[in-house]
Formats: C-alpha cells, structure tokens, sequence
C-alpha cells in the first residue's frame, strides 16, 4: 500500500473516532438511552468530559494525516517522473555503412557498432 494512501486511511479514522466522541457525548446530554440500558452511563459521562479536548484533537490530527497523505502523494508523482527514460525514437541506419543504429539512451545518441561512432 502507498504511504499517501495509509496517511489518507489514518486521517479518515481519525475524523470516524471524532464524529463517534460527538454522537455519543451529544446523546448523553440529551440522557439518549444507549445500549439498551436508560440514562447516562459512566461510559458516556465520560466521553462528555473529554469532548471538548478529544474531538478538536481528532479532528486537527486527522487534517494532519490527511495533508501528509497530500505531500507523499505529491512527492511520489515528482519522483515518479525523474527516473522515467524517454522511449527510443524510430530506428535509424548508419550513414556511412547502412547497418541499424541502436539509440543509447545515457548518451541520448545513435551508436554504430559496425562503425564504432556515434552519429
């Protein structure tokens, strides 16, 4: 998997964990029954406490994630092209002897091996 793709992943699990502590601090102030059982439970008491602290938190670490996904992806691209090697043009015949050139890509150059030059 692609590091952009796992930044992405965490950031999107980040921001699910924030709306999760939302939901559920939101249902305790409204004593929202919950699993079954009526009024608020320590569980949800405790997730109203840390609401405030914990969703901000999620949230701006998830856009943290969510832009490093950005950049890796970006730079992945950017890198992708520096090695890329351009595909050799048609081939061509020597002029001096008529034998098919073979293009050397490091020297961007038609080489002769009959001749032995560049052309």
């Amino acid at each position: 998997m692609k590091k952009s793709t796992e930044w992405f992943i965490a950031g999107a699990m980040l921001f699910g964990i924030a709306i999760f502590f939302f939901m559920v601090s939101s249902n305790a102030r409204e004593n929202v029954f919950w699993f079954g059982t009526a009024g608020t439970s320590t569980i949800q008491i405790a997730m109203m406490n840390l609401a405030p602290f914990v969703i901000p938190m999620f949230v701006f670490v998830g856009i943290i994630f969510c832009a490093l996904g950005l950049k890796a992806n970006n730079a992945n691209q950017s890198t992708d092209l520096k090695g890329a090697t351009l595909p050799p043009p048609p081939s061509k015949t020597c002029p001096t002897c008529h034998h098919n050139l073979t293009f050397i890509g490091q020297y961007k150059a038609w080489y002769c091996f009959n001749c032995k030059e560049y052309h």
